[in-house]
């Protein structure tokens, strides 16, 4: 009798065993982005959520849940569905091109060398005088956009009936980069010191602003034009105001992924 009671025991677990797989083969599964999952019944899938029904439930009411919740479906006869929400779905795909215009070239850790060719008006007094030079650049972005650059500078020139003279600048640009495609505008702060002379040497505080387009030509080339304005002093008086105008290229170093 003890024999055939354990036979009986074993026989009704295998059959609950049985009953068991079979429902658990007859559900959908819903695997949340969470790690949680849901033993359901999918009845729609939707642009925006999915309803369901549970499985230990199917008389009961029907749920839903946001499908930018929801990482993947598995269907009771084996198929999968990967979930893309709407939102995801209509994220425009950019090119290489469009990343490294407008994102790459301004990413914070990315170096800026290069100079311009400027021809600039100076006024002093009632005297004034125009010239050509070329001021090198050196700047890298500390966040998205934001750079900080130096801008040094040597000008020989005279003036008629005078010496030539040398004219030294160096000054700090703090520069606002705005990312527009493969055209960047950028407005750009100047302050730092001056020194002017032959014989006797005058030296001072530059301050001015400039503003222009950097324009992407390569991966990691642009052309820059630019408008620039400086107030220079000199000391006993001496000042000068400066107007230029200018052109020059840019190359980029960006940061190691």
């Amino acid at each position: 009798m003890q024999l055939l009671y354990l036979n009986n025991m074993r026989y009704k677990s295998l059959i609950i065993s049985f009953l068991f797989i079979m429902s658990s083969k007859g559900q959908d599964l819903i695997i949340l982005k969470d790690g949680n999952e849901i033993n359901s019944k999918v009845l729609e899938v939707n642009l925006t959520d999915i309803k369901y029904k549970k499985f230990d439930n199917l008389e009961g009411p029907m749920y839903s849940v946001l499908k930018s919740e929801v990482f993947m479906i598995k269907y009771k006869n084996g198929t999968k569905d990967i979930i893309t929400s709407l939102k995801e779905a209509d994220q425009p795909i950019k090119t290489n091109q469009e990343i490294s215009s407008s994102e790459i070239l301004t990413k914070s850790g990315t170096l800026e060398i290069g100079g311009n060719f400027e021809f600039s008006s100076q006024s002093s007094g009632n005297s004034a005088l125009n010239m050509l030079n070329f001021n090198p650049f050196f700047g890298i972005m500390f966040s998205k956009g934001f750079e900080l650059g130096i801008n040094p500078n040597f000008t020989n020139y005279s003036y008629s009936g005078n010496p030539s003279t040398t004219q030294f600048n160096l000054y700090l640009a703090p520069t606002l980069n705005l990312s527009k495609g493969k055209t960047i505008p950028f407005v750009e702060i100047l302050m730092g010191i001056n020194s002017i002379g032959q014989n006797t040497t005058y030296s001072g505080f530059g301050f001015g602003g400039s503003a222009g387009v950097k324009i992407q030509v390569g991966n990691n080339v642009a052309l820059i034009n630019s408008i620039k304005y400086l107030s220079q002093s000199y000391g006993q008086g001496n000042n000068l105001s400066t107007i230029s105008l200018s052109t020059g290229i840019r190359f980029f170093i960006f940061p190691k992924k």
